[in-house]
């Protein structure tokens, strides 16, 4: 076992010495120090070195006072949700905290610290993106590009190959002589042919 209980006089909160520090439990169930750390990441550590950027320490019976290194698992934060996700009464939990927060967060995101550390937050979000090639369904270009879902090389691109399919089309009337036709909806022609288009400016002309 690599804790012990240290002694405690009456009243006092709580403590328990993981590898040399001591650790107190926490409201959520978690131990934690002041430095801080929790308890089970100091354990992994102290068995297994540096926890990589974007890692997290999972409880594989969840409990959270269940610091062993038996019981504790190294995964990514997708897979580590997955599994906290997994139990309906942590998912309850969850929601729980998560409707508790949400009203104090969105107070905190429209604040000057708030917003700037969203662009601070997007910023390197966006550099650690990983990069993949993609063929542009338009011209048929490769690019690298940090959008896995993207289908262009550029907005330029993506908007030749809506109108070329035809989903920038839509029916107008014409202004001289009534009858329908298609057209671009980002054009401003009112009139369904050059001829109708002439009639119209002459008349506006005369008039």
């Amino acid at each position: 076992m690599g804790w012990y209980n240290e002694g405690m006089e009456e009243g006092e909160k709580e403590r328990r010495i993981y590898f040399g520090k001591r650790f107190y439990k926490q409201k959520d169930g978690y131990w934690a120090n002041i430095m801080p750390i929790h308890a089970h990441r100091w354990v992994w550590i102290n068995h297994y070195g540096a926890i990589p950027k974007g890692m997290d320490i999972h409880h594989k019976d969840g409990d959270k006072s269940n610091n062993e290194i038996e019981n504790l698992q190294m995964l990514n934060r997708s897979d580590h949700l997955k599994e906290h996700w997994k139990d309906p009464e942590l998912r309850k939990e969850r929601r729980k905290q998560l409707d508790a927060i949400r009203p104090m967060v969105h107070v905190h995101l429209r604040t000057k610290e708030g917003r700037e550390r969203q662009r601070k937050d997007a910023i390197e979000g966006w550099k650690n993106r990983k990069k993949t090639i993609i063929i542009c369904q338009n011209c048929g270009k490769e690019v690298e590009t940090s959008q896995s879902w993207s289908k262009f090389c550029s907005a330029r691109c993506e908007k030749a190959w809506n109108r070329k399919n035809g989903f920038y089309d839509v029916t107008a009337t014409c202004a001289w002589c009534g009858i329908s036709f298609i057209k671009d909806k980002t054009s401003r022609t009112k009139c369904c042919s050059q001829s109708c288009g002439g009639k119209l400016g002459a008349k506006k002309r005369n008039s």
